[in-house]
């Protein structure tokens, strides 16, 4: 129990997928990703609300939202893909016919204009419009938010209101990796179309969670993490650090970038949090704790974790 307090506790103080680099960005396109791992990468879903499509002719639906850029006011060149669209909220991945996971905070952008497509990719270097057919736009129609022995955690079982064709779902993979493992991330950092995160490594574990440096964002939570060499599907990341974005001098942002291996364990995010309680710290000092929790890893619940809690329901 005491465990699942911690658990508790840090998942409420930290950021769903806080907008951090850690080390060289190493997001990568759908394009760019090796054939063999394709297949993986269409079971991941961009949670898209329908103010940001237009129908363009009967049946096919064009995204047209603000760009990266405008979104967040980025610096001129803060980010190659600055001028893409920034148009979902969260990610998801496919683990059967017509269900997929996501972190349960999710939820909280779920409304009936919400839908769920597996095609938001960037097909070609050269792609500029993001088209999809009205039968690869899915609907909610049933969220149960998933709990481990009575307590909840971050993850929701979405049944979709129809079966998913054309892709194949993932197995919730049984096993627990160790430090020093080869993971990416396959989702949708910052609302914007797949991109598969690479040479990530598992710094740390728990019974529940894999501390990661992947680059993460607002929008990669739900996303899928997938060991690089064996393919198998290890969990969703659900949180980050505390900070997002960091506004410069000239009033544009730019993206938290943190050392390659950085992160903090779990007892020392929560002497943090008690530190950062003290109402007679200086402002100097709150705000080098705060800093510290921006760079304290991305977390990734385990798939054994959450295929016990699906057996649960």
């Amino acid at each position: 129990m005491i465990r699942f307090l911690i658990l508790f506790t840090l998942t409420s103080s930290l950021i769903a997928g806080a907008d951090t680099i850690y080390g060289a960005d190493q997001r990568q396109e759908y394009w760019q990703m090796p054939t063999a791992k394709l297949a993986t990468a269409h079971a991941v879903a961009a949670l898209i609300d329908q103010s940001e499509l237009k129908q363009i002719k009967r049946g096919v639906y064009q995204i047209q939202a603000a760009t990266h850029q405008e979104k967040h006011q980025l610096c001129p060149r803060a980010s190659s893909f600055e001028q893409q669209p920034s148009a979902s909220n969260c990610s998801g991945v496919l683990i059967g016919p017509n269900q997929l996971i996501t972190a349960a905070h999710c939820v909280e952008e779920l409304t009936e204009h919400s839908v769920w497509s597996f095609h938001y990719v960037q097909s070609k270097a050269s792609q500029e419009k993001y088209n999809f057919m009205v039968n690869q736009l899915y609907k909610t129609k049933k969220i149960q938010t998933l709990s481990y022995h009575y307590f909840p955690l971050d993850v929701a079982l979405i049944t979709l209101d129809r079966e998913v064709i054309g892709v194949k779902p993932l197995k919730l993979s049984e096993n627990d990796y160790q430090k020093n493992e080869n993971v990416q991330l396959l989702s949708h950092p910052s609302g914007l179309p797949l991109k598969h995160s690479h040479r990530a490594l598992i710094l740390e574990q728990n019974d529940n969670y894999y501390i990661t440096n992947t680059d993460a964002f607002r929008g990669s939570s739900g996303g899928a993490i997938i060991h690089y060499s064996t393919g198998e599907f290890l969990g969703i990341l659900t949180h980050g650090g505390t900070k997002d974005f960091q506004t410069t001098a000239d009033g544009c942002n730019e993206y938290l970038r943190c050392p390659p291996y950085s992160y903090l364990s779990d007892t020392s995010i929560l002497t943090i949090l008690a530190e950062l309680s003290n109402e007679e710290l200086t402002q100097s000092d709150r705000n080098q704790l705060q800093e510290k929790l921006s760079c304290s890893g991305e977390r990734i619940l385990k798939s054994s974790v959450i295929l016990k809690a699906i057996q649960q329901l």
